[in-house]
């Protein structure tokens, strides 16, 4: 009986061996003091100075877990949500999927792939105040025309391939009837998107496309490509985005990272050719200043500002031409 129970407890712990679960709850806060511009970006209610909420990158908290399947078989899934207004917003991300030596595939709401792809050539990554990319309008990050819902879509099926060779594959399907039928795209179509990276060493080079949102006239494929290099004492990158409507024009950007200890200080400038406002052509430009200095691991002290010429302004319906922030991010 004894040799029995021990077969039976032995088998038993081999299951559990192979279906381990984990959950980790995480987060990030964000707060601080600033003036904001009030444009289409930063929102109508953000003039004048005052306490900013998210000033550098958006608070946010989740739950993210795993389960081992054997066989070098896995599932996660991942719930997220921003911080908006002191208390919690919309679902950022809401995804459940399997990993393998094949890959892994998720479906659920996330991260657009010109956003995940081309985010890694914005070296700010866009801060809520004086991002230069965004407030361009001119990257896959945060592009002027439904900036909510184009950093984000849900009901994505997504497809990552492994690393091969430093090269790594994406794509990412949206059936058309998962889209919705609203005014501004009440003739949507199958939302295909494509993008791949390559990382050796210093260098990364990245590109990305996605089909048209809509069947409107001035919609089209939008695509972009970014290339980064760390040349030890400094990290340079240059990025293209040509948006998916007309009007939003083609854009250029340019960052430099400088780390110093714990501290890291940045530069960008973007600027856009081919934008239209009220049937007229504009150029936006606008100059950013971001950094941070690195307390630990999980806090940081972060002052951003950012500057656009007049073009920019009329685009993002802004009141001013200058916004700042400064304040204090924890990671948990």
């Amino acid at each position: 009986m004894n040799k029995i129970l021990a077969l039976v407890a032995g088998a038993w712990a081999g299951v559990m061996a192979h279906a381990q679960s984990n959950a980790t709850l995480y987060g990030r806060m964000d707060s601080g003091l600033g003036n904001g511009n009030g444009g289409y970006y930063e929102g109508k209610n953000s003039k004048g100075f005052s306490e900013i909420l998210g000033g550098g990158v958006t608070p946010i908290w989740g739950i993210r877990g795993k389960e081992d399947l054997g066989g070098g078989l896995s599932a996660s899934y991942a719930l997220e949500w921003a911080i908006v207004n002191q208390k919690v917003g919309s679902a950022r991300l809401s995804t459940v999927g399997l990993r393998s030596n094949w890959g892994q595939i998720d479906l659920g709401r996330m991260q657009t792939l010109a956003n995940t792809t081309l985010g890694e050539y914005d070296l700010g990554w866009s801060p809520n105040r004086g991002g230069a990319f965004s407030l361009a309008g001119v990257t896959g990050v945060n592009q002027k025309i439904l900036t909510s819902i184009r950093a984000r879509q849900s009901d994505q099926i997504r497809f990552i391939s492994p690393n091969m060779g430093g090269v790594t594959i994406r794509g990412s399907y949206v059936f058309k009837g998962d889209r919705g039928f609203t005014q501004e795209n009440r003739n949507v179509d199958n939302l295909f998107s494509v993008a791949g990276t390559y990382k050796k060493e210093k260098l990364s080079i990245g590109l990305a496309h996605e089909s048209k949102l809509d069947n409107t006239l001035g919609s089209s494929n939008a695509w972009g490509t970014g290339v980064r290099y760390d040349f030890g004492s400094f990290v340079a990158a240059a990025t293209y985005f040509d948006n998916h409507y007309d009007s939003d024009g083609k854009g250029y950007g340019l960052s430099v990272l400088v780390p110093i200890g714990a501290l890291n200080v940045g530069l960008q400038y973007a600027w856009n050719r081919g934008a239209i406002v009220d049937k007229k052509s504009v150029k936006p430009a606008v100059v950013g200043f971001f950094s941070n200095y690195y307390l630990s691991k999980r806090t940081s002290l972060y002052f951003n500002a950012g500057r656009m010429n007049e073009d920019a302004r009329i685009y993002q319906t802004a009141g001013r031409r200058g916004s700042w922030a400064t304040g204090i991010t924890h990671n948990f």
